[in-house]
């Protein structure tokens, strides 16, 4: 049995099976509205990988000062992003935004 769940997990993988890790959380805790659609649906799976690269590049380049600063706005970020629930217009906007905002950060920086 062990051995068919492991064939299983492999063959998965190998055909490009959707994972369950979205760039900035784990989808097999998703809990919220937001989590859920963004974990179900490719294309906002695409723009939290994005973001989250983005972010993430902003945090390696910042000094520390700047970095909780910009740490701090990003949870207000997360906070209107979780309002859009399972809207996908929403939360494609909310990352369209974000993304452009941390471009503009990225190429003061």
């Amino acid at each position: 049995m062990k051995k068919l769940f492991l064939l299983t997990v492999l063959l998965a993988t190998a055909a490009g099976a959707s994972t369950t890790q979205a760039a900035s959380f784990n989808c097999r805790y998703a809990k919220l509205p937001v989590e859920v659609a963004i974990c179900q649906n490719d294309n906002l799976h695409v723009l939290d990988e994005r973001m989250a690269r983005k972010y993430f590049q902003l945090r390696d380049r910042l000094p520390g000062h700047l970095w909780r600063e910009v740490r701090g706005e990003q949870k207000s970020w997360i906070r209107r992003r979780n309002r859009c629930g399972y809207d996908n217009y929403c939360i494609t906007g909310r990352y369209t935004s974000r993304i452009r905002q941390l471009n503009r950060w990225l190429q003061d920086f």
